[in-house]
């Protein structure tokens, strides 16, 4: 079930046009800039779209000219199936990994997912109660699986971003998945903590 969602939402999303997903990422910054999540995060992570997702760069954009330190994520070249996140700025050149995804280069600054305030990821459909379906590699499964076990407040705040369309009824959980804190869509900022 969970492949056949992401097929189909997938192939919906590569289907829009680049003025499509240039606004619905204008409008989604919006809610994100807004909320408390955002006002109070100093260490933000988020990623480099790839195949039709949200871009972020909005809200990067906005967290640099308040001086908040930004990071994207770096497969690991030794450990191929992890990542971790290192330090973005503006001009920082990009190279594409193994998946064709661009990232910063791997000897940039390194921070921990721990020290991390708020991290933005990439969403192929979410739930009501907050749960995620990503592209299926299992890269930000594995990153946050240490923080299963903890309280909210013992993690970083966990913001999906996606197209409104993304929305489903329900996805199929699995023991290993992390509820997110929000969703922000091109429509609304969909709040489950």
């Amino acid at each position: 079930m969970r492949n056949t969602i992401r097929q189909s939402l997938r192939s919906q999303r590569q289907r829009l046009v680049l003025d499509e997903r240039i606004e619905a990422s204008r409008t989604l910054a919006d809610g994100v800039i807004h909320s408390h999540f955002f006002t109070a995060s100093q260490h933000i992570a988020a990623y480099f779209p790839h195949d039709g997702e949200v871009s972020p760069a909005p809200i990067l954009e906005k967290a640099w000219t308040l001086g908040k330190q930004c990071y994207l994520p770096v497969i690991d070249c030794i450990k191929q199936n992890r990542m971790h996140f290192v330090r973005y700025e503006p001009c920082d050149p990009l190279l594409p990994n193994s998946l064709g995804i661009l990232e910063p280069k791997a000897h940039q600054k390194n921070i921990t997912v721990d020290e991390l305030d708020l991290i933005l990821l990439p969403v192929v459909a979410f739930d009501k109660r907050g749960y995620r379906l990503g592209m299926g590699g299992g890269y930000y499964d594995r990153l946050l699986a240490q923080f299963k076990s903890l309280e909210t407040s013992g993690r970083p705040r966990l913001i999906g971003l996606a197209y409104e369309f993304q929305h489903v009824i329900t996805l199929p959980e699995e023991d290993w998945d992390i509820p997110l804190d929000a969703v922000a869509t091109d429509h609304t900022l969909h709040v489950f903590h």
